[in-house]
Order: C-alpha cells, then structure tokens, then sequence
C-alpha cells in the first residue's frame, strides 16, 4: 500500500513527513522544540500513514527513520536500516 494522508494521530504507530522523507514513531516522540514536531506536521495537513501501520512498511517506501524518536531503533537495528537506506546515516 502507499502512504495515505492522515488528519489525526489516533490510531496510527508511524507517521511519515513526505516533505522530509522521515518517520515518526508516535510513542516515542522528542516533544522538545527541536523535536519531532508530530502535532505540527499533523496539523500542516501534510502527515501520511502507511498500511500497513509498520516501520518496515515505511521504509520500503522510501521514508528514513526519524533520528530522535528512532534513534534506539537505528542503533538496535544498524545493518537493517543499512540495508534499507544504502548506508545512508541521518
């Protein structure tokens, strides 16, 4: 499936920012100012979720993790998310 706009956070694990390429964990949100901003892009109408509701799934569509809210993620997971972003580190 592809990325579907979204206009509300319920009901969804992982929301992609199109505009950057990045994934949010919901549950684990850097709700600093410098942070993800999950409630902002929301808002801005630009969110998209993905079905299914899977990290996996957003990356195979393109998106990169987010450095803060997966950044235990990207560190559990290194050569998963090499293999899927080319080594690419964010």
């Amino acid at each position: 499936g592809m990325a579907v706009p979204i206009d509300s956070v319920r009901g969804h694990h992982y929301i992609g920012d199109p505009e950057t390429m990045t994934v949010h964990d919901v549950l684990h949100e850097d709700p600093t100012p410098e942070g993800c901003g999950i409630w902002e892009l929301v808002r801005s109408g630009r969110a998209v979720g993905f079905q299914p509701d899977k990290l996996q799934q957003a990356m195979a569509e393109g998106y990169s993790p987010c450095s803060k809210c997966l950044y235990n993620y990207q560190l559990r997971r290194p050569t998963f998310t090499q293999r899927f972003l080319g080594g690419i580190e964010g």
